[in-house]
């Protein structure tokens, strides 16, 4: 067996390790429902007064509640939404025009969990809705004119998810471990074993060497202004992990245009075809993956870019970019020829 075909072996013997590492730990009870609903206001009276669903939690276990009505525009009407257990206990709630919820984790019992939404066509009704379910909060004062007649196609998701005080931690650490390994299995079956050359020449090398300069100072700049932003009270609608990546992108972006345009990029014993190729359908991966995260709403959270909604079109972007660095330098050379 060649040294290849062992490291290839070796490279996925590890990322099923890893793939099933992520399938053990991850919760794997979580219960979900939607609610599709017209809305109309006239006259500050909303219809249907309210609207309600059913989720089936199949056993005891801990749990958070999730809410999305997030939509393009908010609507005339603030929804509020009362979660209770089959003996009408109430256990979460929440009021929002469209919004994004989570609550803490709560210990839930078997059974049925209904839903019920409820339109507050007025600051009137709001206020009263507040005073019945949130008595002893400070709701604050509420802008009378988000409150207009109209309809409004209401499209509610709610879930009832196991608990896993790590799992976004666990699930991202082994999204980053598959992720290096998938590389690495890449970069391995793209060399040519028979290759006459199977390093980086000292010109390429030279060259990576400014390309990591001007990575360095470009990503030092970013974090200059992202640390003035943050330190100045400038809030930015991007959450923390997704400005880190994106200053490691724009870092990776320019250190990989100096490395293509100055032939550092490939190795000798590399095939260039089939990298442009894989670099493509990655590409086209990210921005399916985008797309659906678009539909399902997960770009915005609160008005925020999300790290996890927007991370795989911020990847395909950079893929796009890359592929458009190296057809310039391709038709660069030959027109040199």
């Amino acid at each position: 067996m060649t040294k290849k075909a062992k490291s290839i072996i070796g490279i996925v013997a590890a990322i099923l390790v890893a793939v099933t590492a992520m399938m053990i730990i991850m919760p794997k009870n979580n219960f979900s429902s939607k609610l599709n609903t017209v809305v109309e206001v006239k006259n500050s009276v909303a219809k249907p007064e309210y609207s309600q669903t059913v989720v089936n939690v199949s056993k005891d276990g801990t749990y958070t509640i999730s809410a999305d009505w997030w939509m393009e525009n908010t609507p005339g009407f603030v929804t509020g939404l009362i979660v209770t257990d089959e003996a009408g206990n109430n256990v979460f709630s929440v009021t929002g025009g469209m919004l994004t919820a989570d609550s803490r984790p709560m210990d839930l019992k078997k059974g049925q969990y209904l839903f019920k939404f409820e339109p507050l066509a007025s600051g009137d009704a709001y206020r009263a809705y507040c005073a019945e379910h949130f008595s002893g909060e400070d709701m604050g004062d509420i802008d009378e004119d988000l409150f207009t007649d109209g309809t409004w196609n209401m499209q509610y998701k709610v879930s009832i998810n196991e608990y896993f005080k790590n799992a976004y931690l666990a699930g991202l650490i082994c999204g980053v471990v598959i992720g290096i390994l998938l590389v690495a299995l890449v970069v391995v079956v793209m060399r040519k074993e028979n290759a006459p050359a199977k390093k980086y020449d000292e010109r390429q090398i030279a060259a990576q060497g400014e390309a990591f300069k001007y990575g360095f100072y470009t990503l030092g700049i970013y974090m200059l202004v992202l640390m003035v932003c943050h330190g100045t009270g400038v809030e930015l609608p991007i959450d923390v992990p997704l400005q880190l990546l994106t200053g490691l992108l724009v870092s990776a972006s320019v250190l990989a245009t100096i490395m293509i345009l100055k032939d550092a990029y490939f190795r000798l014993d590399e095939n260039r075809t089939a990298w442009i190729l894989f670099l493509a359908g990655f590409a086209i991966l990210n921005f399916v993956i985008g797309v659906i995260n678009i539909v399902n709403h997960n770009v915005l959270k609160d008005g925020v870019l999300s790290f996890m909604g927007c991370t795989n079109l911020l990847c395909g972007v950079v893929m796009l970019y890359l592929l458009a660095v190296i057809l310039v330098k391709t038709v660069k050379d030959r027109e040199e020829d």
